[in-house]
């Protein structure tokens, strides 16, 4: 387990949160992978994702520019 300095010792909720935060980017960013949540295999990075409509809006939310 990762040692925490002394601030986040005396403060619980804030050192889980951090090992958390660790645990999430070690995951995303492939130092540890997890199983794919679905039966099969898992794609490969070669693969296009296709963007579904819902994905298209919520993409265009949050790349517009609002004048």
């Amino acid at each position: 387990m990762h040692r925490l300095p002394d601030r986040l010792a005396e403060d619980p909720c804030e050192a889980a949160y951090h090992l958390r935060l660790i645990e999430y980017l070690r995951d995303l960013f492939g130092k540890r992978r997890r199983k794919p949540p679905y039966p099969g295999p898992e794609p490969s990075a070669s693969q296009p994702y296709e963007l579904t409509p819902e994905d298209r809006e919520a993409l265009d939310i949050f790349t517009r520019e609002d004048r």
